[in-house]
């Protein structure tokens, strides 16, 4: 502690504010050059106006250039926000078609399944037995009807024409298996 009882003075005037004194004139405005001085005068006041003249107008350059920027990063942002607002609402409209795709599938699963049970081979034949009274055809009800003599065509007034090609000889020899 006893380090802290120093008694050194500090110079707290650097710290404070430092006023500068400069003379600032009005850019824009054009005074005419006394008419006493001479002519090196007045070269050098027209040069410290073209300079200033010259600042200002590379201050204004790159304002511009800044508010340029500026607009350019605000649009960019908002076609940003703009894209992710749409995406997020196509995310939700997909999310919503593929809910209402599964309820449609479960319908389509569920109506296929009554409609095999309606139409199963065991129901229809026993409608057909117990509603309709049919009943089964036995071997020697069936006949079978030979159409070995092939296909014909009738014209009016004219003789009947046989029509007989390869496709239809194939089709009579395999019509019927042998017994």
């Amino acid at each position: 502690m006893a380090g802290y009882n120093r008694a050194e003075a500090y110079d707290l005037s650097l710290f404070e504010e430092q006023i500068v004194k400069q003379k600032i004139e009005p850019i824009g405005i054009k005074k005419a050059p006394p008419k006493n001085e001479n002519k090196k005068t007045a070269a050098k006041m027209t040069a410290a106006k073209s300079r200033t003249n010259a600042a200002y107008r590379q201050k204004l350059r790159r304002a511009f250039k800044a508010s340029v920027f500026a607009v350019l990063c605000l649009s960019s942002l908002a076609v940003i926000l703009l894209s992710r607002a749409q995406s997020d609402e196509m995310t939700r409209e997909i999310a919503q078609l593929e809910n209402e795709l599964k309820i449609a599938q479960a319908e389509t699963v569920r109506l296929n399944t009554a409609l095999n049970s309606l139409i199963s081979m065991d129901r229809v034949e026993t409608y057909a037995e117990d509603e309709l009274g049919m009943v089964k055809a036995e071997n020697h009800q069936i006949t079978y009807i030979n159409m070995s003599k092939g296909d014909m065509i009738v014209l009016s007034g004219q003789k009947a024409v046989i029509k007989k090609d390869l496709t239809t000889r194939l089709k009579e020899l395999f019509a019927y298996p042998p017994q």
